[in-house]
């Protein structure tokens, strides 16, 4: 684990002075409100990171289908046939739009 220092103009850069063996572990470290980031979980076994893993599926599964029925029961399916929009021309605008922008930067 390494510390990130933020400067004041806004740069990052790494600690040189500042280093966490875990060993075995797999650490996870959020920043919080007001910059106090030592607040983190640690997972040690490949059965915590699957329930994890299955948690944030299932509730992401759970309301994207609530939503779809709420959709599909409240507005019909006359709103998709008139309002509908073809995502992968949106993401693949999106994907050379941002790697434009990264080429510019």
């Amino acid at each position: 684990m390494t510390e990130v220092n933020v400067e004041p103009d806004g740069g990052l850069s790494l600690d040189p002075d500042f280093f966490l063996d875990f060993g075995e572990r797999r650490p996870h470290q959020i920043r919080l409100q007001g910059g106090d980031a030592r607040a983190g979980l640690v997972l040690q076994s490949w059965s915590g990171y699957l329930t994890a893993v299955l948690l944030h599926a299932g509730a992401m599964f759970s309301i994207a289908g609530s939503i779809a029925l709420l959709v599909h029961f409240k507005l019909g399916l006359g709103l998709l046939r008139k309002a509908w929009f073809n995502l992968d021309v949106v993401w693949s605008l999106m994907l050379v739009g941002s790697g434009a922008a990264a080429l510019l930067w």
